[in-house]
């Protein structure tokens, strides 16, 4: 009768380790998926990031070579072109109004004179992020 006890006892703990060990074996299963997951989430984004990597680059490309087929003014010299006092003024208003700051402001100059490009100063914030264009608009209406 002990023997048969002692048996009915080990056939139950041999049942329930298998249901821990299939517990187990399904909890890593589900993770192993979440992280299969989450793996092609990440792939799917490097991919978009290097697409989008690629296109500054050629724009930054096109870009370096308006800039060197642009005419080059000499030291000394001024430029002819002036820039627009409207647009420069929307800019101030954007400076003195705390909407951007003193160096997002230097930061647009300094882009608008490295480009080369002659895009308004105003345009070039908005690029940047500094501002948005329905503020800009709102401002060069006043």
């Amino acid at each position: 009768m002990i023997i048969l006890s002692i048996c009915a006892i080990l056939f139950c703990v041999l049942v329930i380790d298998a249901f821990i060990v299939k517990f187990i074996q399904q909890k890593e299963a589900d993770k192993l998926l979440s992280i299969q997951h989450e793996y092609n989430q990440l792939q799917t984004a490097y991919k978009k990031k290097i697409s989008l990597l690629q296109k500054l680059r050629a724009q930054e490309k096109s870009l370096r070579a308006a800039k060197q087929k642009a005419p080059q003014t000499q030291p000394g010299t001024q430029q002819t072109e002036t820039p627009d006092t409207h647009t420069t003024g929307v800019a101030v208003k954007l400076l003195e109004q705390g909407i951007i700051t003193p160096e997002q402001f230097k930061k647009a100059q300094k882009y608008q004179q490295g480009t080369g490009t002659g895009k308004p100063i105003e345009e070039i914030l908005v690029l940047l992020g500094a501002a948005d264009q329905k503020t800009i608009d709102a401002l060069s209406r006043r």
